[in-house]
C-alpha cells in the first residue's frame, strides 16, 4: 500500500510544483511586461499569487523530494520579494517626524447614498486636505456642510458629474481643473500652504481615471496617469498625487508613471494596504470573496523630499472603497520657482485646461 502511495504522491508534488513555478511566472512577467490590458490585469494579484504559492509549497513539502522542495521555495521567495518590499522601509524614514498635514481621500461611489456615514467618518478623521471622488450635487450638498472645518473648496468650480472634489482647512492657491488626456474625467490641480512647515507652499494633483474595464478605457486610464506624470514634471515644488488610479502598484504602466513624476507611493514601509473592492453596495457578494480579491488602488504619491509618518484605511464609508488617512511631514525651507513653461501633454490637452 505504501508503495503505491509514494508514485501518487510524487504525482501530486509534480502538478502542485509546476502550478507555483507557473504562479511566479504569470506573478513577474505579468508585473515586468504586462504592457495589453489582459495580460496588465493579472499583475494586480500579487498579494494573492504569494498566498497561492505558499499552499502549492506545503503539497511540495509532502513529497519529501529535496530538490523540488528548493525549487519550490525559489518561487514562494520570488514572489515574496514582490509583496514584502513595500515592508521594508525607505532609505529615509519619518517614524520620528510629526505630520503636518493630513490627507483623507475616498471614492464614495456615485450608488452610495450614506451622506451621514461618510461625513461622520471624514470629520473623525480631521483632515487638513480631502479629496471625494463620484461626487454628483446631492453628495456636493452633503459635503459642503464640511466648509466649518474644510472652508476652502473645488465644489465651486463648474465640472462633469460624477467627478471628483476637493476640500482644504487652508486656501487653495492657483485652483483650477485639469482634464489630462479624457474630458469624461476632471482633475483638480491646486497649490496650499502647509502650517508648520515655515509656510512652505506644495502642490496638489487629484485624479481620478476611468476604470479599465475594456480597451478603450485601458487606453484611457494609461493615457491619463501619464499625461498627470509629464504634468507633475513641470512642476519644481513639492507634489502630492492623489486618488483613485484604478490601477495597483505592480502594474508596469503604474511604475512608469511614478517613475516618471519622481513619486514615492506613501504606502512604502507600510504595507499593502488594500482598499478595493468592499462590500459596500455590493451586498449580494459574499464579504469573503471581496476580502479575497482585494488590491491597493486608491493612492498618495508624494515628492521625495516629503515623508509618510502613517497611513492606513479609514472606517467603511459604504462605498465599494475604503478611505485612505494619509500623514505627513512636509519639510521646511524656501520653494523654489515653479516653471510652467515645459509642455506636459499634447496641444489637444493644453486646449482642455480650465482656468479659474
Amino acid at each position: 500500500m505504501v508503495e503505491k502511495l509514494i508514485p501518487l504522491r510524487g504525482l501530486v508534488g509534480s502538478i502542485a510544483l509546476g502550478g507555483l513555478i507557473g504562479v511566479t511566472v504569470l506573478g513577474w512577467f505579468t508585473s515586468l511586461y504586462g504592457w495589453p490590458l489582459y495580460l496588465e490585469i493579472f499583475s494586480h494579484f500579487q498579494v494573492q499569487y504569494l498566498i497561492l504559492s505558499l499552499g502549492l509549497l506545503g503539497i511540495v513539502a509532502f513529497t519529501q523530494q529535496k530538490a523540488m522542495v528548493l525549487i519550490g521555495l525559489l518561487c514562494c521567495a520570488l514572489l515574496a520579494v514582490q509583496v514584502l518590499s513595500w515592508y521594508t522601509p525607505p532609505a529615509v524614514f519619518a517614524s520620528a517626524q510629526t505630520a503636518n498635514l493630513r490627507v483623507f481621500a475616498a471614492n464614495v461611489n456615485i450608488q452610495n447614498k450614506r451622506y451621514e456615514q461618510v461625513l461622520a467618518i471624514a470629520r473623525q478623521a480631521s483632515p487638513d486636505l480631502a479629496i471625494f471622488m463620484e461626487v454628483d450635487n446631492d453628495w456636493i450638498a452633503q459635503l459642503n456642510t464640511l466648509r466649518d472645518v474644510l472652508p476652502y473648496s473645488s465644489a465651486d468650480l463648474d465640472f462633469p458629474k460624477p467627478g471628483l472634489v476637493v476640500y482644504s482647512r487652508t486656501a487653495l492657491i492657483n485652483l483650477r481643473l485639469e482634464y489630462f488626456a479624457t474630458k469624461k474625467r476632471v482633475s483638480v490641480v491646486a497649490e496650499l500652504e502647509v502650517e508648520d512647515a515655515n509656510s512652505r507652499r506644495i502642490s496638489v494633483v487629484a485624479t481620478h481615471p476611468l476604470p479599465p474595464i475594456n480597451p478603450a478605457l485601458f487606453h484611457s486610464r494609461n493615457r491619463q496617469l501619464d499625461q498627470a506624470a509629464s504634468y507633475i514634471q513641470t512642476i519644481e515644488q513639492p507634489t502630492l498625487l492623489v486618488g483613485d488610479l484604478n490601477i495597483t502598484m505592480w502594474s508596469p504602466y503604474y511604475k512608469q508613471m511614478a517613475d516618471k513624476a519622481g513619486l514615492i507611493n506613501a504606502r512604502k514601509g507600510f504595507g499593502i494596504i488594500p482598499t478595493w473592492p468592499r462590500t459596500g453596495i455590493y451586498q449580494s457578494i459574499p464579504s469573503f470573496i471581496h476580502f479575497l480579491s482585494s488590491i491597493p488602488i486608491d493612492h498618495c504619491l508624494h515628492s521625495r523630499e516629503i515623508r509618510t509618518v502613517k497611513i492606513h484605511t479609514g472606517e467603511a464609508t459604504g462605498s465599494d472603497h475604503a478611505p485612505i488617512i494619509v500623514d505627513l511631514w512636509i519639510p521646511t525651507g524656501r520653494n523654489r520657482p515653479r516653471n510652467l513653461t515645459k509642455p506636459y501633454g499634447s496641444e489637444a490637452n493644453d486646449s482642455a485646461r480650465v482656468g479659474t
